[in-house]
């Protein structure tokens, strides 16, 4: 990697060569790698490369260096460094959410095997795969959801 080359580089110019004290990826927690990870790709495509006049890179290692108990607090901290580019479009989510902007967008196949669509107030059945439990149990195509579990979707309170 660059930063093993600029160690290694920094090594052999010295007079009196220290040890090079790389970071050990592989020693690195889950979270530790989470953050790694988000840092690289934003990194790797951010077009503001002073990344809004800070030490990114220092923010990165201040990151890494702490210890996180789970993956939420690893996902704050991204949420975190991302906040300070100041960019509104440059942000985390978290996985469920984002699953659920890109199902709003482009219609998801559910585990019972029905792609779901609004059409104006409704909700349908935009597809149906063949032989899924919803098909067996006799879903159609264009078919409106006026019901789920008791929770009717005409009535203006329900969220589809």
């Amino acid at each position: 990697t660059a930063i093993t080359i600029f160690s290694l580089a920094i090594t052999t110019l010295s007079t009196n060569p220290q040890p090079t004290q790389a970071a050990d990826y592989g020693a690195f927690t889950d979270e530790q790698r989470f953050i790694a990870e988000a840092w690289r790709t934003v990194d790797s495509v951010y077009i503001d490369r002073t990344f809004n006049s800070q030490n990114w890179f220092q923010m990165r290692q201040d990151a890494i260096k702490k210890k996180y108990n789970n993956i939420n607090e690893a996902q704050a901290e991204v949420e975190k460094m991302l906040s300070t580019l100041g960019d509104r479009y440059t942000r985390y989510l978290p996985p469920s959410k984002y699953e659920s902007i890109v199902n709003a967008a482009t219609g998801n196949l559910y585990g019972v095997g029905v792609e779901l669509a609004q059409s104006g107030d409704r909700v349908i059945a935009s597809d149906v795969e063949p032989n899924s439990p919803a098909s067996r149990g006799g879903l159609e195509r264009n078919d409106v959801f006026v019901e789920v579990d008791g929770v009717k979707f005409d009535d203006g309170k329900a969220t589809p």
